[in-house]
């Protein structure tokens, strides 16, 4: 009896879980002008969205990398001086 009702909670699990339903895919990422003085890759937002850090700093290791971040107001506020 136990056995039977495993049996059907595992069928009704995997009669779920394969339904053929497409996964919605994630959006593109922004494009961003912004990018690392030190290796060149993207440099993104940090955790409070007050500044700009390299995205790979974690990756590289390097310490012009981990070291180099930029408040975003100032960096912002320079492009569209130049713009």
């Amino acid at each position: 009896m136990e056995n039977n009702h495993i049996h059907e909670v595992y069928e009704l699990a995997n009669r779920n879980t394969f339904t053929g339903k497409k996964v919605k895919e994630r959006g593109a990422r922004k494009a961003t002008i912004f990018f690392c003085g030190s290796c060149g890759r993207i440099a993104g937002y940090t955790g409070s969205l007050k500044s700009y850090r390299c995205c790979n700093a974690a990756n590289t290791g390097l310490p012009d990398c981990q070291y180099s971040k930029r408040k975003r107001d100032v960096l912002e506020g320079s492009y569209t001086e130049i713009t």
